[in-house]
């Protein structure tokens, strides 16, 4: 007999534990992806936030209006802004400069709410479909 083999029993011993293995490991690094697009997403918000100051600062020196209104997903591009669009919600700045925001991210499942009187944005835990993610 071969005894360099290795026997059945063996071959499924280590196939078990290396299904048992990813049976933990599959749903961690599921979250991990996940919090990851949150986080990339709130960061987008961020950046579309300034480059709607960025936009009033343009407006105030070309003495143009500077409320600004838009939908997403936005058809023409009113900035340029790096990072993942929204796949819906609406932003708005108001003739102060007051920003509110409400934006889904279809990768993320996630809405994210900026009130005008607010400093930070936040992942809205009672908005959960991209229906209900709007101004």
């Amino acid at each position: 007999m071969n005894e360099k083999a290795f026997t059945l029993t063996e071959l499924l011993s280590v196939i078990i534990i290396v299904a048992i293995i990813a049976i933990i490991t599959v749903p961690v690094i599921s979250n991990i992806v996940n919090k990851s697009r949150q986080n990339a997403f709130v960061d987008s918000a961020y950046a579309l936030i300034a480059a709607a100051n960025e936009y009033r600062a343009s407006a105030i020196l070309n003495k143009t209006d500077r409320r600004l209104f838009i939908t997403y997903p936005e058809k023409t591009k009113t900035f340029k802004v790096s990072g993942k669009m929204p796949d819906a919600g609406n932003l708005s700045m108001d003739k102060n400069g007051d920003i509110s925001l409400k934006i889904w991210s279809d990768g993320a499942k996630i809405c994210i709410v900026k009130d005008k009187n607010d400093t930070e944005v936040t992942i809205s835990k009672t908005i959960k479909k991209k229906s209900d993610c709007h101004l």
